[in-house]
């Protein structure tokens, strides 16, 4: 089980992003202790140069040998000057969404520019997120 997408900012090492997808993962088997199950990373197909969604392929293998088929997790890349906004630990963006499963809520924003408006919205537990979007690239 992982988040529903993992994020990280543009030019960050394939080692970051393999730690962030390893420490949003929660994998679990019906005989295998948790911590006894490994996970097989590939990241070969997100471009940590360019802003963009892409996907991390995982496959687990426990702790009698078997390997699942590899799952895509989905990877955003953003720009180190995009807004970002943490609920959570959970990372939203301009026009995303964030859901939140308890009643305390932890919202962290990153990158604000200057005098520009940022609005933060919660309805029946969803948090809507608006704001300037960063440029492409």
């Amino acid at each position: 089980m992982i988040r529903p997408a993992v994020s990280v900012k543009r030019d960050s090492t394939k080692e970051e992003l393999i730690e962030t997808v390893k420490n949003n993962l929660i994998l679990y088997d019906n005989v295998t202790a948790t911590e006894k199950i490994t996970a097989n990373i590939d990241v070969s197909k997100v471009d940590i140069t360019k802003r963009g969604s892409y996907h991390a392929y995982i496959a687990a293998t426990d702790e009698a040998g078997n390997t699942s088929e590899p799952f895509g997790v989905p990877v955003r890349i953003y720009a180190p000057d995009e807004i970002v906004a943490t609920v959570n630990g959970q990372t939203g963006f301009p026009g995303g969404m964030v859901y939140i499963e308890d009643t305390k809520v932890e919202l962290e924003l990153f990158n604000l520019p200057a005098g520009e408006p940022y609005f933060v919205k919660i309805k029946g537990g969803t948090i809507f997120l608006a704001g300037a979007m960063a440029p492409s690239g």
